[in-house]
């Protein structure tokens, strides 16, 4: 109560910046909570929650990485070949620099590698090659 007798003492103007400081406040709150809201409704695998998590971590490209063709990723990378890469589908978040190939930061495919996204073709790729196996063995036993 002490507040608003202070707000009856002060002059107007004062009192509508304190209201107006309140209003933006309940405002910016409001949009808070229209986020959380929006966000909990996305299913797992939306790719908009992958640019949400960036911005979280305070994700920015940084301009001086150097751009790496597929076989130096590769290699950095600690793979054999391109082959996985490829088919973890890394050209999702590679350049065009012109002349037909991507180039690719290796900050932004070690974070798309570890994106909800890449999880769900692994476990895909996983069940096909289980799959194969199960047929081979099969086709062997007879």
């Amino acid at each position: 109560m002490e507040c608003a007798g202070q707000l009856q003492k002060s002059s107007t103007g004062q009192r509508s910046s304190y209201f107006q400081t309140i209003r933006s406040t309940n405002v910016n709150e409001t949009i808070k909570a229209e986020l959380l809201v929006w966000l909990a409704s996305l299913p797992p695998s939306d790719e908009r929650l992958d640019a949400v998590a960036g911005i979280r971590r305070e994700d920015n490209p940084n301009s001086e990485e150097t751009m790496l063709s597929l076989k130096e990723l590769a290699t950095l990378l600690g793979y054999r070949d391109t082959t996985t890469l490829h088919k973890l589908q890394v050209q999702a978040v590679g350049e065009s620099m012109g002349g037909g190939r991507l180039r690719y930061r290796r900050s932004r495919v070690e974070n798309y590698l570890k994106s909800y996204q890449c999880l769900e073709l692994r476990e895909e790729l996983r069940r096909k090659r289980r799959d194969r196996e199960g047929e081979r063995k099969k086709k062997q036993g007879k």
